[in-house]
């Protein structure tokens, strides 16, 4: 790996990763934040969520990193279709490539199947995933 690319990496986390792995699907208006609905009025939001350690060695740790994806949409069927394709997309990915983020390394992934959590205030529908990425922390 060149510098250039160790220094494109050292600042993504979990989310950054699932991100880059739907952008590389096909997948466009992919965020690792809320976009204001004028920027972008239908996106795919990536959040990271909870950690939780599962052991500890020497130089590094080892967990479960939730993140949360989000489709939102203004169309029920349309929302629901794109969170089932972005969810087989980050479930069947190769993670080789994508697995390296800042501090973390993901050793494996399991995906929660999407659910609607109903309508935002611009009545947009709104459907989630969640991503539970196993990741060996360096230390």
């Amino acid at each position: 790996m060149t510098y250039a690319q160790d220094f494109e990496k050292a600042g993504k986390g979990c989310a950054d990763l699932v991100a880059d792995v739907l952008v590389a699907a096909g997948f466009e208006d992919v965020y690792t934040f809320p976009p204001s609905s004028w920027l972008c009025p239908e996106p795919i939001v990536c959040s990271c969520g909870d950690y939780s350690r599962e052991s500890a060695q020497l130089a590094a740790e080892r967990g479960v990193r939730v993140v949360d994806v989000v489709v939102c949409r203004e169309d029920y069927v349309e929302a629901q279709a794109v969170a089932k394709a972005a969810e087989k997309a980050v479930r069947l990915a190769d993670w080789t490539d994508a697995a390296e983020g800042y501090l973390e390394r993901v050793a494996g992934i399991d995906t929660d199947a999407p659910w609607c959590t109903g309508q935002d205030k611009s009545l947009r529908w709104l459907w989630r995933f969640r991503a539970k990425l196993t990741v060996v922390r360096e230390a």
